[in-house]
């Protein structure tokens, strides 16, 4: 299957020889993964709500066993799409979240619902696709006018679905192209990034998601 277009921040460190690599270019849909505090912390808590890439990369496998010794206090996490993740901090089930849905976030916080917001990390994204690339995307200047392309060449898109971060952003992608995104050529899959990928590999579709959730799951 494999590779449409790594950012150049990733092309020279994860680009493997047995895929094809062209002209990068700059994803303006940079989402950064924010901590929004719900409530103030204490011993006995609800879970704590993050995305499914967060918990795929394996970083919290890291991280929470380190976190009990230092804080004492127990952590069970949710990994959910990043609007799923909100909705449980909205509801009181979550007291912290990891996400990345800055406009969901930002309204989050304005209604009332959370304490804090903080800039931890950010995501960097990629559109990938057959090795062949049936719309020709490859020479086209922005994410905007790649999609435009492989709407009006009717190829396959794998859509993830779910209302998480990656989904609001395509979303606004295909909002600010103009395009209705429906129809037999565009799928949406329901469900985390690993899952979305590899329904893009069997289909032979284009698919958009983070670097490094590409970089793990794309092989």
């Amino acid at each position: 299957m494999y590779l449409l277009a790594y950012r150049c921040l990733y092309r020279a460190a994860i680009a493997p020889t047995d895929r094809t690599v062209v002209p990068c270019w700059s994803d303006p849909f940079l989402l950064r993964r924010n901590l929004v505090r719900v409530d103030f912390p204490s011993r006995a808590m609800n879970p704590r709500a993050t995305t499914t890439g967060i918990r795929d990369s394996g970083l919290l496998d890291v991280l929470v066993p380190m976190s009990q010794p230092q804080t004492g206090i127990e952590l069970k996490v949710v990994a959910v799409g990043s609007g799923q993740a909100i909705e449980l901090g909205r509801r009181g089930d979550a007291d912290l979240l990891l996400t990345h849905a800055p406009d969901a976030e930002e309204q989050f916080i304005a209604e009332g619902h959370g304490l804090e917001r903080r800039l931890v990390m950010y995501n960097d994204f990629v559109l990938v696709g057959p090795k062949f690339d049936p719309a020709r995307v490859s020479g086209e200047p922005s994410i905007g006018a790649a999609f435009t392309r492989i709407a009006k060449k009717v190829s396959p898109f794998v859509s993830r679905g779910d209302d998480s971060g990656t989904h609001m952003q395509e979303k606004k992608i295909w909002k600010e192209a103009g395009i209705e995104s429906k129809g037999d050529w565009y799928f949406q899959a329901g469900s985390g990034m690993a899952q979305t990928l590899r329904i893009a590999s069997e289909r032979g579709a284009y698919t958009r998601g983070p670097a490094g959730d590409c970089r793990v799951w794309g092989r």
